[in-house]
């Protein structure tokens, strides 16, 4: 059984290296994370060595607060 990720926090500190962890954790699906991923200014932290980049789940949630109107309590 899989264990459930829990949902984007603007205070939190995890690191995601799979578009599909991140997905799961915004709670949609992986087609509409890479539609944020292809928007200027998504936060992503490339590593040296490593073909993925990391997306810093603060970093993310602040990108996605500075894009929406409606600011949901989180």
């Amino acid at each position: 059984m899989k264990k459930e990720i829990e949902p984007l926090s603007r205070y939190g500190s995890r690191c995601f290296n799979s578009i599909g962890d991140l997905a799961e954790a915004m709670r949609t699906t992986r087609d509409n994370v890479d539609l944020l991923i292809a928007m200027p200014g998504f936060p992503y932290t490339p590593v040296p060595g490593r073909e993925k980049p990391f997306y810093v789940e603060y970093k993310v949630a602040e990108f996605l607060d500075s894009i929406t109107r409606y600011k949901p309590k989180m």
